[in-house]
């Protein structure tokens, strides 16, 4: 099962995504991006929130909710001792690793990155962040380990090009890795439909003990900004065995509710303090398809739910026993529900698959939509098993 979502937001005086310093200058994160013109495209840059940026998010508000089920709330998180010592005495340990559970402390989520020693299946099964979001730790040759190899070629006939290909194979050391299973695009603004802007605010802190300024510059940008998302479903909680983790189905609904709390809790971006960002959510689709994966058109100033679902038609039509479903959500009016047929909440059938298109009123029953639907599809699996 695959689900994909295509949201659209109006965003205004944000600092979400800044990348370096000039002296007191601090830069927005800028893309270049092609525009249409009367004549062909053209290449403006424009500011944009990157997809590791979101990722980082979503991490957050992942641990914070496994964090939540021992008592330790997000404003209490970054307390490494007190979450250490709430969830030893809690019935209910929360599926992190220590990295993930203290990463306020640690200021990031390092996933256990030096450690290959743990195995994969291990590393699934006792954090909920490595499983869904993914990892890679590697691990070095040691000093002792390389002379041993080193003694042991030495000894055996070989031509110089095996050497040096062993050789090779011995400076790279022993990885392990797991791919995510929920990928974000960059945020990126529709600038087709309105224009993205970065302006640089002017700020002073006066000191009175030295009678002079502290002036700094801090680049805001403001735009309707578009986000794509994919969650692989049927990777979650997956073992390398293909078996999965006895808690598949709760897993599954934490990556959900994770969502909405990243949007709803304002964890997206940096600067909140003095930066936090005006948001509007405008509109946005969501598709869940099986057995193969179906993404979503890019939610543009268009009826692109219309042009979803014609292309939903078709894929259909061409893969067997393919059933996709959608929702949607749209506070801009862009969507022509009664005039287009195409979007008429109603169910198709088609080659004896089904695509239904149901609308929502807000961003949260969207992804509460899909939850629910997701959940009962996996629970209906599970009690024919």
């Amino acid at each position: 099962m695959f689900v994909s979502f295509g949201l659209r937001f109006r965003v205004n005086v944000e600092a979400m995504n800044m990348v370096e310093s000039f002296g007191n200058y601090t830069r927005h994160r800028t893309a270049p991006l092609l525009r249409k013109t009367d004549n062909g495209y053209e290449v403006v840059f424009a500011p944009v929130v990157s997809g590791q940026a979101i990722a980082h998010a979503f991490m957050r508000a992942l641990a914070d909710l496994e964090l939540n089920k021992i008592g330790v709330t997000p404003l209490q998180s970054g307390s490494s001792e007190s979450g250490s010592q709430q969830s030893k005495s809690s019935k209910t340990e929360p599926r992190l690793c220590e990295d993930c559970k203290n990463y306020q402390t640690i200021g990031g989520f390092l996933k256990r990155s030096g450690d290959a020693n743990t195995l994969l299946d291990n590393r699934v099964k006792t954090c909920i962040v490595d499983d869904v979001t993914g990892f890679m730790a590697t691990k070095s040759s040691s000093k002792s380990e390389k002379e041993g190899k080193s003694k042991a070629m030495a000894t055996k006939s070989s031509s110089k090009s095996e050497k040096e290909g062993e050789s090779e194979a011995e400076e790279k050391g022993s990885s392990i890795r797991r791919t995510s299973r929920i990928m974000f695009s960059y945020m990126i603004p529709d600038i087709d439909a309105a224009r993205a802007t970065i302006f640089p605010q002017f700020h002073v802190r006066f000191n009175n003990i030295k009678n002079e300024n502290a002036i700094f510059q801090i680049e805001s940008g403001s735009a309707v900004y578009m986000l794509t998302i994919h969650v692989n479903v049927s990777g979650i909680g997956q073992l390398s065995t293909e078996q999965y983790v006895e808690d598949r189905i709760d897993r599954v609904d934490k990556t959900f509710t994770a969502l909405m709390t990243m949007f709803s809790g304002s964890y997206i971006g940096a600067k909140h303090a003095r930066y936090l960002p005006i948001i509007e959510f405008l509109g946005g689709i969501a598709a869940i398809s099986k057995p193969m994966p179906f993404s979503v058109s890019p939610p543009k100033r268009y009826d692109y739910v219309a042009d979803t679902l014609q292309r939903a038609y078709v894929y259909v039509n061409n893969i067997k026993d393919e059933c996709i479903k959608i929702f949607y959500f749209d506070n801009e009016e862009l969507i022509k529900v009664n005039e287009n047929k195409q979007t008429t909440e109603n169910q198709s059938q088609t080659q004896g698959c089904i695509v239904n298109v149901t609308r929502k009123t807000s961003l949260e029953e969207l992804i509460a939509a899909v939850k629910e639907d997701v959940m009962e599809e996996l629970k209906k699996n599970s009690n024919k098993k």
